[in-house]
């Protein structure tokens, strides 16, 4: 039970801190939508072949929703681990009796509900301005976006433990994130059947993009609503990177600056 408690009030200093910092909101928000209202000015209309034929919108929408989350769970995270790991919180964090845990858990637990209250936004500004329907499988939509905020969350952290000094941060965990963005099909469309979406399909960016697209579309566009090789993907990238946070965050702060 104090554990729990302890739980709920880190998350709930993380969100604080979190929009205290009017650019860390402006960016994970406000970029989101930006690129979702370019993106589809240009394409909102343009019909794909790859997925039967449907709008560029209604592929963009649930896609634009995995880059938002993203941003918020990995890009977020990876950057205010570093920061926080240079400046001393951590060395400070050992003289408290705050377990490693419990501050982990408040980490992850306030970027999945910055990336679910971001997931709300932009399915109403899909359904406002693009006239787009509901999630036509909430359940297993919900469970897409848990799934891929767990992933994420946790890449983030384990990202940030390799990253050797403040300077380093931006061009490293942009680094490996920008190239997964452009060969997973998350601004444009791939061919399933091309060899990019095959390598891609190795690494969790676009196998949460597709996950996410096929709980989002209904089954007359789609072949299913469950992308059972996309969840199986991202669980294990979850089981990957949970052994080596568990092995690398416990040594975070010790590196010298």
């Amino acid at each position: 039970m104090n554990n729990l408690l302890g739980l709920g009030y880190q998350i709930k200093d993380e969100q604080r801190s979190f929009w205290r910092n009017p650019p860390a909101a402006i960016f994970t928000f406000g970029f989101t939508l930006m690129f979702l209202v370019l993106f589809s000015a240009i394409f909102g209309n343009q019909k794909l072949g790859a997925f039967h034929g449907i709008k560029f919108i209604d592929y963009f929408v649930p896609s634009i929703i995995t880059f938002g989350i993203i941003s918020s769970c990995y890009t977020s995270i990876a950057m205010l681990l570093v920061n926080r790991t240079k400046n001393g919180a951590f060395k400070r964090l050992r003289l408290t009796p705050l377990p490693q845990s419990i501050y982990l858990g408040g980490l992850l637990g306030s970027s999945v509900i910055t990336g679910l209250l971001l997931t709300i936004i932009t399915i109403l500004f899909g359904m406002i301005f693009y006239h787009l329907n509901f999630p036509s499988n909430i359940g297993i939509f919900i469970l897409s976006i848990a799934v891929g905020s767990v992933a994420f969350s946790l890449l983030g952290v384990l990202v940030a433990t390799f990253v050797p000094n403040i300077e380093s941060g931006p061009p490293v965990i942009n680094g490996i994130i920008l190239p997964l963005y452009f060969i997973s099909g998350t601004f444009f469309v791939i061919s399933p059947n091309s060899i990019i979406s095959k390598i891609a399909g190795v690494f969790p960016v676009r196998p949460f993009i597709l996950s996410t697209f096929y709980a989002y579309q209904s089954t007359k566009y789609v072949p299913s609503n469950f992308d059972k090789a996309g969840f199986l993907t991202l669980l294990i990238w979850i089981i990957a990177t949970s052994v080596l946070v568990f092995y690398r965050f416990k040594h975070l702060g010790h590196r010298k600056p």
